[in-house]
């Protein structure tokens, strides 16, 4: 038995699914970093400090803090910065804030083409037409700050560096991203970034703490 010779989809069904295909794939966000950092003269001569992760959202003294305190210490120490053994020995305090905001809403522009009628020279016209389209996303970021040890009394420390480093992605995961997101800090402790800088999607260098595999952490 013969079967029946294969029919051509309609130009139009074609090009109704590669819209859709487009919509479909462009609706998700690709893994995107941006960093931002200021500095004060002070920075260059303050090279000890001691870690402050009240503000980290973690449990004090918990696995998930010991792996962030580690990761921390990586970025710092390959700026040159080291550990104090106290508080007063310490040139400042490095507090760490950890944040993950979501789900987020950004809009993108988009222009899809369209085929229409040919011309009167037998060329098909084509025009395009604009569209906006919704991308959420997850937001991590880290923030450190670099603190004088001692204010006066009832004064607020000053500041002397800051970096945030931000991840943009589908879904937020934070202990993934936080060995890329203090591998990305590292050039830019102690220096000035000039506003918000989008960065590379691939880490400048290697910043984590693989821990003891016979304790595993949570997710």
């Amino acid at each position: 038995m013969r079967l029946p010779p294969l029919r051509p989809f309609p130009a139009a069904f074609v090009l109704l699914a590669a819209v859709l295909l487009l919509l479909g794939t462009g609706c998700r966000t690709r893994t995107h970093y941006t960093v931002a950092s200021f500095t004060t003269p002070t920075a260059e001569t303050a090279r000890s400090y001691v870690l402050d992760l009240n503000r980290s959202g973690l449990p004090p003294r918990s696995l998930r803090s010991q792996e962030v305190t580690e990761i921390v210490k990586s970025a710092l120490g390959s700026r040159g910065l080291h550990e104090a053994p106290s508080r007063e020995a310490a040139d400042m305090v490095v507090r760490v804030e950890i944040k993950v905001d979501g789900p987020l809403v950004k809009y993108i522009e988009t222009a899809t083409s369209h085929q229409g009628a040919t011309s009167s020279g037998g060329e098909p016209v084509v025009w395009y037409r604009d569209k906006m389209l919704e991308i959420y996303y997850e937001k991590t970021t880290l923030v450190l700050t670099a603190l004088e040890k001692s204010p006066e009394r009832g004064q607020v420390p000053d500041i002397i560096w800051q970096v945030e480093v931000a991840q943009e992605a589908d879904k937020a995961n934070v202990r993934a991203a936080l060995p890329v997101l203090a591998a990305k800090s590292v050039d830019y402790i102690g220096e000035e970034s000039g506003g918000t800088v989008d960065l590379p999607p691939d880490a400048p260098r290697t910043v984590q703490h693989v821990p003891n595999r016979s304790r595993q952490l949570g997710p």
